[in-house]
């Protein structure tokens, strides 16, 4: 029993590891897209206008996603603005009915100091299930010429930029906090192929080796009396049929 337990989380461990090791890959190598949500009378547009009672901002919010990557990305339109003349602005709880991931929680926790300049993205990497994500706050205008760069960064929550122990490498920023349905999911999924893996290798092994006449347990040749059994182990083909 003891020993059932030990394998049992051991191969929990490998599933999480390999479900660590997939979603920093989709960080790295896949980019999610614009993709089209329902607006108000039937219009589709890639994205949206919210308005937030809070703080009175108009934020525009736009969804991206792709296979094993998704992104909400928002940046303030107006500042103590009048919702009434925003004919197309929703609230926060009528963007979630949209297309806003429930992991999202976008307008829970915003900065304290929100300008025309504020920018809000939020990213998520995982497969089969979104498993870990991070968002970051930047302030202030884009630069456009000659190489175009995003806005400084002024907060991260749950990201590591990979470019603070290297340099010269590629801009991506690496998850590190849980989104706990797909990485409990994925981790399950990945322990159990990890299992199916490490146990198919010995029925096939036991069938070769009965195959060439030998014992199924520890290889020992049998001449090709397998129904005598093994005089090295003492296995019994009795034992097994």
């Amino acid at each position: 029993m003891r020993r059932r337990l030990f394998m049992v989380a051991i191969f929990l461990l490998l599933g999480a590891v390999l479900n660590v090791a997939v979603a920093w890959g989709c960080a790295a190598w896949l980019e999610p897209v614009v993709y089209k949500t329902t607006g108000l009378g039937g219009r589709m547009l890639s994205s949206r206008t919210a308005w937030c009672e809070a703080d009175r901002t108009m934020w525009l919010v736009t969804l991206s996603k792709s296979t094993g990557a998704r992104r909400v990305e928002t940046r303030v339109l107006k500042v103590n603005a009048d919702p009434s003349v925003w004919i197309a602005a929703v609230t926060p709880q009528e963007l979630a009915d949209v297309g806003l991931p429930r992991w999202s929680h976008l307008f829970d926790g915003l900065p304290g100091q929100v300008n025309r300049l504020t920018e809000i993205t939020q990213t998520a990497r995982g497969w089969p299930m979104l498993a870990m994500r991070y968002e970051r706050w930047s302030q202030g205008k884009p630069w456009r010429f000659p190489n175009p760069r995003p806005p400084p960064v002024v907060g991260m929550v749950g990201g590591f930029d990979l470019r603070c122990v290297w340099p010269s490498g590629p801009n991506v920023i690496l998850p590190l906090q849980p989104i706990w349905v797909g990485f409990l999911g994925n981790t399950l999924c990945y322990a159990s192929a990890w299992w199916g893996l490490c146990s198919t290798p010995a029925p096939i092994r036991r069938w070769v080796r009965r195959r060439r006449g030998q014992c199924p347990t520890c290889g020992y040749d049998l001449r090709g009396n397998v129904a005598e059994g093994c005089p090295e182990c003492g296995w019994q083909r009795a034992a097994v049929s």
